[in-house]
């Protein structure tokens, strides 16, 4: 995307005024997509996850900042639906970059 396409997405979503943060976010990113599995999906996981989850759970709890995993694999090998899971466990917001 170009910087002019992106400075008018931006005006665009400025022009709008958007009520709330969620809003701002659907103009500029599109809609949020819903994962679709559960961390059932996950068995090969559930050790780690069992130790991952009270971690994050306590970083969100005590607003700590830097707390981060990195999910690797190959293409199609569900680590943003993963991340979707982690995030609805969580009842927190999963930050894909």
């Amino acid at each position: 995307m170009s910087a002019v396409a992106i400075s008018k997405l931006i005006d665009h979503v400025i022009q709008g005024a958007p009520g709330s943060v969620e809003a701002m976010h659907a103009g500029l990113l599109g809609p949020s997509v819903v994962g679709h599995l559960t961390m059932d999906d996950f068995p090969h996981l559930a050790v780690r996850l069992e130790l991952l989850v009270p971690v994050f759970a306590g970083a969100i709890r005590n607003g700590a900042v830097g707390v981060n995993i990195l999910l690797h694999g190959l293409p199609g090998s569900s680590k943003t639906q993963l991340a979707m899971v982690l995030a609805a466990v969580l009842h927190s917001r999963p930050s894909c970059d």
